[in-house]
């Protein structure tokens, strides 16, 4: 679930795509608040999508929630796929 939903063509593709496009550019600026919502936002369409998973892990270290982010590193890693991009 987490990698088929990122393969072209594959229902919401593209959607999960912008979004952690989006995301990671939030990332990036420090905004913690809205990088999280737009993961929940991916998370709500492909619960186990690698991307997220990872981009929540660092939203949860920031906010020194360390173990949150370690079982969310923990998910993202095991459900990683070949071509996986993090956002």
């Amino acid at each position: 679930m987490g990698y088929a939903a990122e393969q072209p063509g594959a229902p919401g593709a593209a959607a999960i795509k912008t979004l952690l496009g989006q995301a990671n550019k939030k990332l990036a600026a420090r905004d913690f608040e809205g990088a999280a919502r737009l993961l929940e936002k991916v998370l709500q369409m492909d619960a186990l999508n690698a991307n997220a998973l990872f981009g929540m892990a660092q939203v949860a270290s920031q906010a020194q929630q360390l173990e949150r982010a370690l079982d969310l590193y923990e998910k993202a890693a095991a459900h990683a796929g070949p071509d996986v991009w993090i956002a």
